[in-house]
């Protein structure tokens, strides 16, 4: 009974563990100029796929170059993320274009819309991007039954935890 006891302690607490570590990790990574950003349009297919999770470092204007994808916001609330066809540093000028698929030719082309912006739009340069990732949230944050399931189980799992502790007797 005190082996069961023990490894319920010892799982529990690398549970909060992980969950505090990520958290911070998180805290600290934004801190530092780091976002984590859900993909929600198809400007960046094929090299972004759409509902994927970026996260983009806010780097230093010079370190931008031709081919990067950044990620981008004209009001704060909506992001864009495209790739860097031009750059005119001495005017802090940024040239980026999404992407389009062409069913004629069965080929990605870069859209018609060019985006001209400063660096100062600019959120971050993408420096990672992961489809199963940003399809779970995007699955996770669009059926909220999971999302009350996934709660429920991590409050079953505490209440369970306290009911079930055997406090071992001494004599």
């Amino acid at each position: 009974m005190q082996k069961k006891h023990k490894s319920k302690n010892i799982i529990s607490s690398c549970a909060t563990a992980l969950l505090i570590a990520v958290v911070l990790t998180i805290a600290a990574g934004y801190l530092c100029g780091y976002r984590a950003i859900l993909v929600n349009g198809w400007s960046a297919e094929p090299h972004i796929s759409y509902q994927s999770l970026i996260v983009t470092y806010r780097c230093k204007f010079q370190d931008l170059k031709v081919g990067d994808f950044i990620t981008f916001s004209y009001t704060g609330k909506s992001y864009i993320t495209h790739q860097i066809t031009s750059i005119d540093y001495e005017n802090d000028k940024i040239i980026c274009q999404g992407w389009r698929y062409n069913s004629e030719t069965q080929e990605y082309e870069h859209q018609d819309d060019t985006q001209v912006m400063q660096y100062k739009n600019v959120v971050g340069k993408v420096i990672f991007s992961n489809y199963i990732i940003g399809k779970s949230i995007f699955i996770i944050k669009g059926n909220m039954l999971i999302l009350i399931g996934l709660f429920a189980l991590i409050v079953i799992t505490f209440i369970v935890k306290e009911e079930f502790s055997i406090e071992p007797e001494f004599e």
